[in-house]
């Protein structure tokens, strides 16, 4: 059985969820240590293991925890406070794993490199997180790898808004107006692209994902920006 590191309070109040609590947040930290768990199970034992995060070709990569054993950087996966927050920050979608080794000089280079499926990750996500802890409301599935989204009826329109896709992801289907085509989607990227409310600080991409419906988000920020 994996163990893992539990959230302080004021971290919980830190990771910018709706109905997702830090024992949800504890579980998809287990499901990430276990698909990379299982990524690296035909790997030499007696290598370097590298786990880092990928921040767009402005920033590049950054490595944030490293082990020469599987199971120690698994444990470190799951018990280090200060990576699991960038990794939040970040996205599960931006998690790399790398083995390094040296070349025919001698010198260290990677010699192996994956990157966990996203949606795969996000399926895992769904069916271990108890249902009723998120906000789920219509249906993603994968074809030929593109996202195609069905829409769910709420109130006055029909649209896909789903918070694991948020909270654990940064490039990921979060949300899908009525108006979008099935395999258009807005992620967490797209919601904290815009300048913070006055009225909403730091909280304004979060509470434009949780009141948003059926619209696109765009036309949702631009209410509340017009009417402060």
């Amino acid at each position: 059985m994996l163990s893992v590191w539990i959230y302080t309070s004021e971290l919980s109040n830190t990771m910018n969820t709706i109905l997702l609590n830090a024992e949800d947040i504890k579980i998809g930290f287990r499901c990430l240590a276990e698909l990379l768990l299982e990524g690296m199970k035909e790997l030499d034992e007696n290598q370097w293991f590298e786990l880092g995060v990928n921040y767009g070709d402005e920033i590049g990569t950054k490595t944030l925890l490293s082990s020469n054993e599987k199971e120690d950087l698994i444990r470190l996966v799951l018990t280090d406070q200060c990576s699991q927050e960038e990794i939040l920050k970040v996205g599960f979608d931006h998690v790399f794993l790398e083995l390094w080794g040296e070349n025919s000089k001698g010198n260290p280079e990677p010699i192996y490199s994956s990157q966990p499926n996203a949606f795969t990750l996000f399926g895992k996500l769904c069916e271990a997180i108890p249902e009723g802890h998120y906000i789920s409301e219509g249906s993603l599935k994968q074809e030929k790898g593109n996202y195609i989204i069905e829409k769910e009826y709420q109130g006055e329109g029909f649209h896909f808004k789903n918070e694991i896709g948020y909270v654990f992801f940064t490039d990921f289907p979060a949300y899908a107006g009525e108006y979008a085509e099935p395999d258009e989607y807005e992620t967490r990227k797209d919601f904290e692209r815009r300048e913070n409310l006055p009225s909403l600080g730091d909280d304004t991409a979060i509470r434009i994902f949780q009141e948003v419906e059926w619209t696109c988000s765009d036309t949702l920020y631009n209410e509340l920006q017009y009417s402060e």
